[in-house]
Protein backbone atom coordinates (compact mmCIF):
# COMPACT_ATOMS: atom_id res chain seq x y z
CA UNK A 1 0.00 0.00 0.00
CA UNK A 2 1.29 3.48 -1.26
CA UNK A 3 2.03 5.72 2.43
CA UNK A 4 1.03 9.81 2.38
CA UNK A 5 4.63 10.10 1.98
CA UNK A 6 5.39 8.18 -0.99
CA UNK A 7 5.82 9.07 -4.56
CA UNK A 8 5.49 7.55 -7.66
CA UNK A 9 9.66 6.84 -9.29
CA UNK A 10 8.11 8.39 -12.34
CA UNK A 11 6.57 11.81 -10.73
CA UNK A 12 7.85 14.97 -12.01
CA UNK A 13 9.26 16.61 -9.13
CA UNK A 14 7.94 19.86 -7.58
CA UNK A 15 8.36 23.03 -8.25
CA UNK A 16 9.37 25.46 -5.28
CA UNK A 17 6.21 27.59 -4.52
CA UNK A 18 6.76 31.20 -6.12
CA UNK A 19 5.83 33.77 -3.37
CA UNK A 20 5.10 37.30 -4.57
CA UNK A 21 7.77 39.68 -3.55
CA UNK A 22 7.11 41.56 -0.98
CA UNK A 23 7.78 45.32 -0.88
CA UNK A 24 10.64 45.17 2.20
CA UNK A 25 12.69 42.68 -0.47
CA UNK A 26 15.76 43.56 -1.71
CA UNK A 27 16.32 43.34 -5.45
CA UNK A 28 19.40 41.73 -6.64
CA UNK A 29 21.74 44.04 -9.00
CA UNK A 30 23.08 42.94 -12.43
CA UNK A 31 26.32 43.16 -10.90
CA UNK A 32 29.29 44.35 -13.69
CA UNK A 33 32.27 42.09 -14.18
CA UNK A 34 35.42 42.62 -12.04
CA UNK A 35 37.86 45.91 -12.15
CA UNK A 36 40.63 44.29 -13.62
CA UNK A 37 42.64 47.30 -14.95
CA UNK A 38 46.32 47.61 -13.97
CA UNK A 39 46.48 51.13 -15.06
CA UNK A 40 44.93 54.43 -14.38
CA UNK A 41 43.00 54.40 -18.10
CA UNK A 42 41.88 51.15 -17.93
CA UNK A 43 40.62 51.15 -14.14
CA UNK A 44 38.33 54.57 -14.82
CA UNK A 45 37.52 52.79 -18.33
CA UNK A 46 35.94 50.19 -16.29
CA UNK A 47 34.11 52.34 -13.14
CA UNK A 48 36.84 51.07 -10.91
CA UNK A 49 37.25 54.63 -9.11
CA UNK A 50 34.21 56.07 -6.82
CA UNK A 51 31.08 58.47 -7.62
CA UNK A 52 32.98 60.81 -6.41
CA UNK A 53 36.63 60.57 -7.52
CA UNK A 54 35.32 59.70 -11.46
CA UNK A 55 32.68 62.56 -11.68
CA UNK A 56 35.14 65.21 -10.25
CA UNK A 57 38.86 64.39 -10.31
CA UNK A 58 38.45 62.88 -13.70
CA UNK A 59 36.16 64.99 -15.29
CA UNK A 60 38.86 68.04 -14.65
CA UNK A 61 41.20 65.83 -15.70
CA UNK A 62 39.44 65.12 -19.04
CA UNK A 63 38.90 68.87 -19.68
CA UNK A 64 42.68 69.46 -18.89
CA UNK A 65 43.69 66.71 -21.58
CA UNK A 66 41.20 68.19 -23.60
CA UNK A 67 43.52 71.44 -23.48
CA UNK A 68 46.21 69.48 -23.56
CA UNK A 69 45.11 68.09 -26.68
CA UNK A 70 44.36 71.10 -28.44
CA UNK A 71 48.43 72.81 -27.29
CA UNK A 72 50.24 69.49 -28.24
CA UNK A 73 48.45 69.71 -31.71
CA UNK A 74 48.40 73.30 -32.48
CA UNK A 75 52.52 73.13 -31.24
CA UNK A 76 53.12 70.27 -33.74
CA UNK A 77 51.07 71.36 -36.78
CA UNK A 78 51.22 75.37 -37.03
CA UNK A 79 54.27 76.25 -38.89
CA UNK A 80 56.29 79.67 -38.14
CA UNK A 81 54.97 80.97 -41.14
CA UNK A 82 51.63 80.86 -40.78
CA UNK A 83 48.97 78.47 -41.41
CA UNK A 84 48.78 76.22 -44.56
CA UNK A 85 45.62 74.27 -45.79
CA UNK A 86 46.81 70.44 -45.01
CA UNK A 87 48.16 71.82 -41.80
CA UNK A 88 44.51 73.38 -40.84
CA UNK A 89 42.93 70.12 -42.18
CA UNK A 90 45.10 67.99 -40.30
CA UNK A 91 45.24 69.48 -36.95
CA UNK A 92 41.41 69.88 -36.83
CA UNK A 93 40.88 66.14 -37.56
CA UNK A 94 43.66 64.85 -35.49
CA UNK A 95 41.73 67.10 -32.50
CA UNK A 96 38.09 66.16 -32.75
CA UNK A 97 38.72 62.32 -33.32
CA UNK A 98 41.36 62.42 -30.25
CA UNK A 99 38.21 64.65 -28.25
CA UNK A 100 35.81 62.01 -29.39
CA UNK A 101 38.02 59.22 -27.83
CA UNK A 102 38.22 61.08 -24.96
CA UNK A 103 34.89 62.37 -24.66
CA UNK A 104 33.37 58.53 -24.91
CA UNK A 105 36.29 57.20 -22.58
CA UNK A 106 35.37 59.60 -19.73
CA UNK A 107 31.28 58.90 -20.42
CA UNK A 108 31.62 55.57 -20.47
CA UNK A 109 34.11 54.96 -17.27
CA UNK A 110 31.79 57.59 -15.70
CA UNK A 111 28.33 55.56 -16.27
CA UNK A 112 30.37 52.94 -15.27
CA UNK A 113 31.13 53.99 -11.94
CA UNK A 114 27.68 55.50 -11.75
CA UNK A 115 26.42 51.77 -12.20
CA UNK A 116 29.02 50.15 -9.38
CA UNK A 117 27.98 52.81 -7.01
CA UNK A 118 24.29 52.14 -7.46
CA UNK A 119 24.93 48.23 -7.61
CA UNK A 120 26.25 48.46 -3.87
CA UNK A 121 23.78 51.05 -2.73
CA UNK A 122 21.12 48.49 -3.88
CA UNK A 123 22.88 45.62 -1.67
CA UNK A 124 22.27 48.05 0.91
CA UNK A 125 18.64 48.49 0.51
CA UNK A 126 19.54 52.22 0.08
CA UNK A 127 18.68 54.40 -3.17
CA UNK A 128 20.95 56.13 -5.04
CA UNK A 129 20.15 59.18 -6.35
CA UNK A 130 23.81 60.48 -7.42
CA UNK A 131 24.43 57.85 -9.61
CA UNK A 132 21.25 58.53 -11.46
CA UNK A 133 22.04 62.16 -12.05
CA UNK A 134 25.71 61.24 -12.80
CA UNK A 135 24.12 59.30 -15.85
CA UNK A 136 21.80 61.97 -16.11
CA UNK A 137 24.98 64.03 -17.04
CA UNK A 138 26.57 61.54 -19.44
CA UNK A 139 23.68 61.11 -21.60
CA UNK A 140 22.84 65.22 -21.49
CA UNK A 141 26.67 65.25 -22.32
CA UNK A 142 26.60 63.12 -25.21
CA UNK A 143 23.85 64.87 -26.82
CA UNK A 144 25.82 68.34 -26.37
CA UNK A 145 29.21 66.66 -27.66
CA UNK A 146 26.83 65.03 -30.82
CA UNK A 147 25.55 68.25 -31.51
CA UNK A 148 29.01 69.94 -31.41
CA UNK A 149 30.09 67.55 -33.95
CA UNK A 150 27.55 68.53 -36.22
CA UNK A 151 27.55 72.14 -35.63
CA UNK A 152 31.32 72.49 -35.25
CA UNK A 153 33.37 69.78 -36.31
CA UNK A 154 31.63 68.88 -39.44
CA UNK A 155 31.47 72.15 -41.13
CA UNK A 156 35.06 73.02 -40.17
CA UNK A 157 36.29 69.71 -41.78
CA UNK A 158 34.20 70.33 -44.56
CA UNK A 159 35.49 73.55 -45.14
CA UNK A 160 39.40 72.71 -44.57
CA UNK A 161 39.12 69.77 -46.98
CA UNK A 162 37.47 71.94 -49.95
CA UNK A 163 40.53 74.45 -48.75
CA UNK A 164 43.58 71.67 -48.65
CA UNK A 165 42.44 69.33 -51.76
CA UNK A 166 39.79 70.89 -53.47
CA UNK A 167 41.55 74.33 -54.41
CA UNK A 168 39.23 76.21 -52.38
CA UNK A 169 36.52 76.18 -54.60
CA UNK A 170 33.72 78.99 -53.23
CA UNK A 171 36.44 81.33 -53.57
CA UNK A 172 37.23 83.30 -57.36
CA UNK A 173 40.84 82.33 -58.68
CA UNK A 174 43.18 85.32 -58.45
CA UNK A 175 45.89 86.84 -60.99
CA UNK A 176 49.06 88.60 -60.62
CA UNK A 177 49.61 90.88 -63.30
CA UNK A 178 52.85 93.48 -63.68
CA UNK A 179 52.20 97.26 -65.07
CA UNK A 180 54.08 100.01 -65.88
CA UNK A 181 57.44 98.64 -66.39
CA UNK A 182 56.79 96.52 -63.50
CA UNK A 183 56.01 99.43 -61.02
CA UNK A 184 53.13 98.53 -60.26
CA UNK A 185 51.20 95.06 -59.86
CA UNK A 186 47.69 93.96 -60.08
CA UNK A 187 46.32 92.01 -57.85
CA UNK A 188 42.46 90.70 -58.62
CA UNK A 189 40.43 88.25 -57.04
CA UNK A 190 40.03 85.73 -54.71
CA UNK A 191 42.22 85.76 -51.33
CA UNK A 192 43.17 82.05 -51.15
CA UNK A 193 45.69 80.04 -49.78
CA UNK A 194 48.74 80.04 -51.87
CA UNK A 195 48.94 83.75 -52.48
CA UNK A 196 51.06 84.93 -50.66
CA UNK A 197 53.89 82.12 -52.15
CA UNK A 198 52.99 83.38 -55.41
CA UNK A 199 53.18 87.73 -54.46
CA UNK A 200 56.63 86.85 -52.72
CA UNK A 201 57.88 85.05 -56.47
CA UNK A 202 56.48 88.08 -58.52
CA UNK A 203 58.20 90.61 -55.91
CA UNK A 204 61.38 89.02 -56.15
CA UNK A 205 61.60 88.69 -60.01
CA UNK A 206 60.34 92.55 -60.23
CA UNK A 207 62.11 94.55 -57.18
CA UNK A 208 61.15 97.83 -58.88
CA UNK A 209 57.54 97.20 -58.06
CA UNK A 210 55.95 100.28 -55.79
CA UNK A 211 52.29 99.70 -55.70
CA UNK A 212 50.16 97.13 -55.51
CA UNK A 213 46.90 97.06 -56.81
CA UNK A 214 43.78 95.88 -55.01
CA UNK A 215 40.79 94.19 -56.68
CA UNK A 216 39.03 91.41 -54.31
CA UNK A 217 35.77 90.49 -52.74
CA UNK A 218 37.80 88.83 -49.88
CA UNK A 219 38.83 85.49 -48.76
CA UNK A 220 40.95 84.12 -45.84
CA UNK A 221 41.76 85.90 -43.53
CA UNK A 222 45.19 84.23 -42.85
CA UNK A 223 46.18 84.52 -45.81
CA UNK A 224 45.09 87.86 -46.75
CA UNK A 225 47.66 88.87 -42.79
CA UNK A 226 50.39 86.90 -44.76
CA UNK A 227 50.43 88.97 -47.88
CA UNK A 228 50.11 92.13 -45.74
CA UNK A 229 53.13 91.03 -43.82
CA UNK A 230 55.00 90.64 -46.88
CA UNK A 231 53.76 94.38 -48.59
CA UNK A 232 54.53 95.34 -44.90
CA UNK A 233 58.04 94.19 -45.08
CA UNK A 234 58.83 95.50 -48.44
CA UNK A 235 57.31 99.18 -47.77
CA UNK A 236 55.26 99.50 -50.63
CA UNK A 237 52.51 101.28 -51.36
CA UNK A 238 48.64 99.97 -52.09
CA UNK A 239 45.98 101.25 -54.50
CA UNK A 240 42.25 100.23 -54.84
CA UNK A 241 40.70 101.46 -58.10
CA UNK A 242 36.74 99.58 -57.67
CA UNK A 243 36.23 97.28 -54.79
CA UNK A 244 38.14 96.08 -51.95
CA UNK A 245 36.32 94.13 -49.39
CA UNK A 246 36.20 91.96 -46.13
CA UNK A 247 39.48 90.46 -45.88
CA UNK A 248 41.10 92.27 -48.55
CA UNK A 249 41.53 95.44 -46.30
CA UNK A 250 43.58 93.91 -44.40
CA UNK A 251 45.81 93.90 -47.28
CA UNK A 252 44.94 97.85 -48.70
CA UNK A 253 45.94 98.74 -44.80
CA UNK A 254 49.46 97.37 -44.75
CA UNK A 255 50.23 99.63 -47.34
CA UNK A 256 53.35 102.36 -46.77
CA UNK A 257 50.72 104.94 -48.29
CA UNK A 258 47.06 104.01 -48.82
CA UNK A 259 44.78 105.48 -51.94
CA UNK A 260 40.96 105.08 -52.97
CA UNK A 261 40.27 105.65 -56.54
CA UNK A 262 37.67 108.54 -56.16
CA UNK A 263 34.65 106.36 -56.31
CA UNK A 264 36.15 103.25 -55.58
CA UNK A 265 34.95 101.12 -51.95
CA UNK A 266 36.17 99.76 -49.30
CA UNK A 267 34.14 96.91 -47.57
CA UNK A 268 33.74 95.93 -44.09
CA UNK A 269 31.85 93.27 -41.91
CA UNK A 270 33.12 90.84 -39.18
CA UNK A 271 34.41 87.80 -39.43
CA UNK A 272 33.08 84.61 -40.00
CA UNK A 273 34.50 80.70 -40.63
CA UNK A 274 31.96 77.54 -40.65
CA UNK A 275 31.46 75.93 -37.55
CA UNK A 276 33.23 78.29 -35.65
CA UNK A 277 31.25 78.89 -31.75
CA UNK A 278 30.16 82.65 -31.31
CA UNK A 279 32.85 82.89 -28.51
CA UNK A 280 35.65 82.30 -30.92
CA UNK A 281 33.82 84.50 -33.57
CA UNK A 282 34.29 86.71 -31.03
CA UNK A 283 37.44 86.41 -30.49
CA UNK A 284 38.46 86.80 -34.11
CA UNK A 285 36.40 89.99 -34.37
CA UNK A 286 38.42 91.30 -31.77
CA UNK A 287 41.92 90.46 -33.34
CA UNK A 288 40.79 92.04 -36.31
CA UNK A 289 39.87 95.21 -35.03
CA UNK A 290 43.17 94.91 -33.44
CA UNK A 291 44.86 94.66 -36.55
CA UNK A 292 42.56 97.36 -37.71
CA UNK A 293 44.13 100.04 -34.85
CA UNK A 294 47.09 98.90 -35.25
CA UNK A 295 47.24 99.83 -38.95
CA UNK A 296 46.36 103.54 -37.82
CA UNK A 297 42.55 103.26 -37.78
CA UNK A 298 40.48 105.49 -35.04
CA UNK A 299 39.10 102.64 -33.07
CA UNK A 300 35.65 104.09 -33.38
CA UNK A 301 35.61 103.28 -36.93
CA UNK A 302 37.79 100.13 -36.28
CA UNK A 303 34.96 98.98 -33.94
CA UNK A 304 31.76 99.77 -35.72
CA UNK A 305 33.32 97.46 -38.53
CA UNK A 306 32.37 94.11 -36.88
CA UNK A 307 28.86 95.63 -36.27
CA UNK A 308 28.09 94.11 -39.78
CA UNK A 309 27.48 90.47 -40.11
CA UNK A 310 29.29 88.66 -42.39
CA UNK A 311 25.83 88.14 -44.53
CA UNK A 312 26.34 92.16 -44.95
CA UNK A 313 28.63 94.53 -46.08
CA UNK A 314 29.53 98.44 -45.06
CA UNK A 315 30.77 100.74 -47.49
CA UNK A 316 31.95 104.02 -45.91
CA UNK A 317 31.94 107.25 -48.06
CA UNK A 318 35.51 108.61 -49.41
CA UNK A 319 35.13 111.14 -46.42
CA UNK A 320 34.91 108.97 -43.80
CA UNK A 321 37.94 106.66 -44.67
CA UNK A 322 40.24 109.52 -44.81
CA UNK A 323 38.43 110.95 -41.18
CA UNK A 324 39.27 107.81 -39.83
CA UNK A 325 42.94 107.40 -41.51
CA UNK A 326 42.04 104.41 -43.45
CA UNK A 327 42.99 106.01 -46.83
CA UNK A 328 45.64 108.11 -46.81
CA UNK A 329 44.31 109.67 -50.04
CA UNK A 330 41.59 109.76 -52.87
CA UNK A 331 42.95 109.78 -56.37
CA UNK A 332 41.42 110.98 -59.36
CA UNK A 333 42.63 108.97 -61.94
CA UNK A 334 45.75 110.03 -63.17
CA UNK A 335 48.31 108.34 -60.97
CA UNK A 336 48.23 104.76 -61.48
CA UNK A 337 47.29 101.98 -64.54
CA UNK A 338 44.03 100.79 -65.10
CA UNK A 339 43.68 97.49 -63.42
CA UNK A 340 41.35 95.24 -62.29
CA UNK A 341 40.19 93.39 -65.18
CA UNK A 342 42.90 90.46 -64.76
CA UNK A 343 46.06 89.26 -67.18
CA UNK A 344 44.93 88.92 -69.97
CA UNK A 345 41.54 90.42 -70.61
CA UNK A 346 39.86 90.29 -74.61
CA UNK A 347 37.10 92.78 -75.95
CA UNK A 348 34.98 90.04 -75.16
CA UNK A 349 35.85 90.34 -71.51
CA UNK A 350 35.93 93.83 -71.13
CA UNK A 351 32.22 93.38 -72.58
CA UNK A 352 31.48 91.73 -70.13
CA UNK A 353 32.49 93.12 -67.00
CA UNK A 354 30.61 96.32 -68.21
CA UNK A 355 27.36 94.11 -69.19
CA UNK A 356 26.26 95.32 -65.96
CA UNK A 357 26.50 98.59 -65.98
CA UNK A 358 23.71 100.71 -67.39
CA UNK A 359 25.20 103.44 -69.65
CA UNK A 360 27.24 100.75 -71.51
CA UNK A 361 24.65 98.27 -72.63
CA UNK A 362 22.04 101.04 -73.02
CA UNK A 363 25.03 102.14 -75.42
CA UNK A 364 25.06 98.36 -77.04
CA UNK A 365 21.85 98.25 -77.86
CA UNK A 366 21.37 101.58 -79.18
CA UNK A 367 24.73 101.85 -81.53
CA UNK A 368 26.67 98.32 -81.16
CA UNK A 369 29.39 99.67 -82.99
CA UNK A 370 30.14 102.89 -80.95
CA UNK A 371 30.31 100.34 -78.31
CA UNK A 372 32.62 98.15 -79.48
CA UNK A 373 35.00 101.06 -80.42
CA UNK A 374 34.33 102.00 -76.07
CA UNK A 375 35.22 98.19 -75.57
CA UNK A 376 38.21 98.66 -78.00
CA UNK A 377 39.54 101.82 -76.31
CA UNK A 378 39.51 99.82 -72.63
CA UNK A 379 41.37 96.72 -73.79
CA UNK A 380 44.20 99.09 -75.38
CA UNK A 381 44.40 101.35 -72.77
CA UNK A 382 44.76 98.48 -70.52
CA UNK A 383 47.07 96.56 -72.08
CA UNK A 384 49.43 100.25 -72.60
CA UNK A 385 49.26 100.65 -68.71
CA UNK A 386 47.48 103.87 -69.40
CA UNK A 387 45.67 106.00 -66.52
CA UNK A 388 42.00 105.88 -66.04
CA UNK A 389 41.69 109.76 -67.31
CA UNK A 390 43.77 108.63 -70.31
CA UNK A 391 41.62 106.06 -71.01
CA UNK A 392 38.37 107.58 -70.32
CA UNK A 393 39.27 110.66 -72.24
CA UNK A 394 39.45 108.47 -75.62
CA UNK A 395 36.12 106.55 -74.34
CA UNK A 396 34.22 109.65 -73.72
CA UNK A 397 34.64 111.14 -77.27
CA UNK A 398 33.13 107.64 -78.47
CA UNK A 399 30.09 107.76 -75.89
CA UNK A 400 29.15 111.62 -76.02
CA UNK A 401 29.18 111.52 -80.00
CA UNK A 402 26.80 108.76 -79.77
CA UNK A 403 24.70 110.81 -76.93
CA UNK A 404 24.39 113.48 -79.07
CA UNK A 405 23.30 111.43 -81.76
CA UNK A 406 20.24 109.59 -80.00
CA UNK A 407 19.10 112.86 -77.75
CA UNK A 408 17.47 114.35 -80.60
CA UNK A 409 15.42 110.75 -80.93
CA UNK A 410 15.12 110.57 -77.05
CA UNK A 411 11.62 110.97 -75.06
CA UNK A 412 10.00 113.96 -73.91
CA UNK A 413 10.82 113.95 -70.48
CA UNK A 414 14.75 112.54 -71.22
CA UNK A 415 15.03 116.30 -72.91
CA UNK A 416 13.48 117.95 -70.43
CA UNK A 417 15.77 116.73 -67.46
CA UNK A 418 18.64 117.41 -70.32
CA UNK A 419 18.20 120.90 -70.46
CA UNK A 420 17.64 120.93 -66.44
CA UNK A 421 21.01 119.18 -66.28
CA UNK A 422 22.34 121.89 -69.17
CA UNK A 423 21.63 124.75 -66.77
CA UNK A 424 23.07 123.11 -63.53
CA UNK A 425 26.47 122.28 -65.24
CA UNK A 426 26.53 125.61 -67.19
CA UNK A 427 26.33 127.07 -63.37
CA UNK A 428 28.69 124.75 -62.22
CA UNK A 429 31.40 126.07 -64.10
CA UNK A 430 30.99 129.61 -64.16
CA UNK A 431 31.73 129.24 -60.61
CA UNK A 432 34.89 127.42 -61.43
CA UNK A 433 36.16 128.74 -64.56
CA UNK A 434 34.25 131.53 -66.24
CA UNK A 435 36.29 130.31 -69.46
CA UNK A 436 35.37 126.82 -69.61
CA UNK A 437 31.88 127.60 -69.03
CA UNK A 438 32.06 129.59 -72.52
CA UNK A 439 33.46 127.21 -74.42
CA UNK A 440 31.08 124.73 -73.42
CA UNK A 441 28.43 125.98 -74.43
CA UNK A 442 29.74 128.40 -77.13
CA UNK A 443 31.84 125.47 -78.49
CA UNK A 444 35.86 125.19 -79.39
CA UNK A 445 36.27 123.34 -75.82
CA UNK A 446 37.31 119.60 -75.41
CA UNK A 447 33.85 118.03 -74.45
CA UNK A 448 35.80 115.06 -72.64
CA UNK A 449 37.94 118.33 -70.79
CA UNK A 450 35.11 119.99 -70.04
CA UNK A 451 33.43 116.72 -68.50
CA UNK A 452 36.11 115.69 -66.57
CA UNK A 453 35.72 119.32 -64.50
CA UNK A 454 32.15 118.93 -63.41
CA UNK A 455 31.46 117.71 -59.96
CA UNK A 456 30.92 113.95 -59.63
CA UNK A 457 27.22 114.29 -59.14
CA UNK A 458 26.30 116.49 -62.27
CA UNK A 459 28.78 113.21 -64.22
CA UNK A 460 26.78 110.87 -62.76
CA UNK A 461 23.80 112.56 -63.83
CA UNK A 462 25.07 113.02 -67.30
CA UNK A 463 25.56 109.20 -67.14
CA UNK A 464 22.67 108.87 -65.95
CA UNK A 465 20.39 110.78 -68.96
CA UNK A 466 22.86 108.75 -71.55
CA UNK A 467 21.36 105.64 -70.70
CA UNK A 468 17.61 107.23 -70.76
CA UNK A 469 18.92 108.60 -74.26
CA UNK A 470 20.27 105.41 -75.37
CA UNK A 471 16.97 102.92 -74.39
CA UNK A 472 14.42 105.79 -75.29
CA UNK A 473 15.66 106.62 -78.56
CA UNK A 474 13.11 105.71 -81.67
CA UNK A 475 12.43 107.49 -85.09
CA UNK A 476 10.48 110.44 -84.23
CA UNK A 477 8.01 113.20 -86.45
CA UNK A 478 9.63 115.51 -87.95
CA UNK A 479 9.52 118.92 -85.98
CA UNK A 480 7.20 122.08 -87.24
CA UNK A 481 9.78 124.58 -88.00
CA UNK A 482 7.31 127.38 -87.42
CA UNK A 483 6.16 126.23 -84.05
CA UNK A 484 9.79 126.11 -83.17
CA UNK A 485 9.81 129.52 -84.46
CA UNK A 486 7.81 130.71 -82.46
CA UNK A 487 9.28 129.04 -79.07
CA UNK A 488 12.60 130.47 -79.96
CA UNK A 489 10.78 134.03 -80.58
CA UNK A 490 9.33 133.56 -76.98
CA UNK A 491 12.25 132.82 -74.94
CA UNK A 492 14.52 135.46 -77.05
CA UNK A 493 11.63 138.32 -75.47
CA UNK A 494 12.06 136.81 -71.97
CA UNK A 495 15.39 136.78 -72.96
CA UNK A 496 15.67 140.72 -73.65
CA UNK A 497 13.83 141.89 -70.87
CA UNK A 498 15.44 139.76 -68.03
CA UNK A 499 19.44 140.07 -69.25
CA UNK A 500 21.48 143.50 -69.00
CA UNK A 501 21.64 144.46 -72.64
CA UNK A 502 25.51 143.74 -72.65
CA UNK A 503 24.91 139.93 -71.91
CA UNK A 504 21.77 139.92 -73.96
CA UNK A 505 24.29 141.49 -76.95
CA UNK A 506 27.18 139.06 -76.77
CA UNK A 507 24.93 135.69 -76.83
CA UNK A 508 22.78 137.13 -79.82
CA UNK A 509 25.59 138.82 -82.12
CA UNK A 510 26.96 134.72 -82.94
CA UNK A 511 30.67 136.77 -82.76
CA UNK A 512 32.95 134.86 -80.31
CA UNK A 513 33.47 136.51 -76.22
CA UNK A 514 36.71 137.85 -76.64
CA UNK A 515 37.18 139.76 -73.23
CA UNK A 516 36.37 137.49 -69.65
CA UNK A 517 33.50 139.75 -69.24
CA UNK A 518 32.49 139.09 -72.65
CA UNK A 519 32.69 135.23 -71.42
CA UNK A 520 31.11 135.78 -68.61
CA UNK A 521 28.26 137.67 -69.67
CA UNK A 522 27.78 134.76 -72.59
CA UNK A 523 27.98 132.13 -69.93
CA UNK A 524 24.93 133.72 -67.51
CA UNK A 525 22.88 134.39 -70.53
CA UNK A 526 23.06 130.50 -71.36
CA UNK A 527 21.80 129.90 -67.91
CA UNK A 528 19.07 131.81 -68.60
CA UNK A 529 18.00 130.69 -71.89
CA UNK A 530 17.95 126.99 -70.25
CA UNK A 531 16.23 127.94 -66.70
CA UNK A 532 13.42 129.94 -69.28
CA UNK A 533 13.15 126.93 -71.51
CA UNK A 534 12.60 124.81 -68.11
CA UNK A 535 9.36 127.13 -67.57
CA UNK A 536 7.42 125.71 -70.61
CA UNK A 537 5.09 122.70 -70.94
CA UNK A 538 7.02 119.48 -71.13
CA UNK A 539 6.14 119.17 -75.25
CA UNK A 540 7.40 122.47 -75.97
CA UNK A 541 10.36 122.23 -73.89
CA UNK A 542 11.24 119.29 -75.49
CA UNK A 543 10.63 120.81 -79.01
CA UNK A 544 12.80 123.14 -78.43
CA UNK A 545 15.72 121.24 -76.74
CA UNK A 546 14.98 118.65 -80.07
CA UNK A 547 15.72 121.60 -82.05
CA UNK A 548 18.83 122.97 -80.41
CA UNK A 549 20.69 119.30 -80.24
CA UNK A 550 19.89 118.48 -84.25
CA UNK A 551 21.93 122.22 -84.84
CA UNK A 552 24.87 120.59 -82.79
Amino acid sequence: METLDQRPTDAPAAEPKAWPRGKNEIRQPRLLPEVTGANIITRYWQGGYSLGVSYWVFGVLANVAAGLLAFTLSAALSPEKGYEPGVLFAFFVAFWIGLTVLVIWEFVGLWRSARRHADRRIKLGKTSIWAGLAQLTVVLGALQFAAALATNAAPQVRELHAMAFLGDPDIPANSLRLLRGATELDLTGGIKYGLATDLERVLDAAPTVRTIHLTSGGGRIGEAEKVADLIRARGLDTYVPSTCASACTLIFLAGKTRTLFDGARLGFHSTDFPGTSPEDAALADRDYVDQLIAAGVEPGFANRTIAYPPTDMWYPPGDTLLAANVVSRLDDGTTYAISGFGTDPDEADIAASFASIGVYSALEAFDPQAAAEVYAVFTRAYENGNTYVEMITEAQAVMTAAALRSYPLADDDVLVQLNVLLADQHQWLSQQDTAMCYAYSYGGGSPVEIAGRMSPQLRERQLLLNEQSFRTASPREPVNQSAVDALWAKISGYMATTLAPAEYETFTSGLPATTPQQQADYCHAAISMFRLISTLPQHEAALLMRDLLRAL
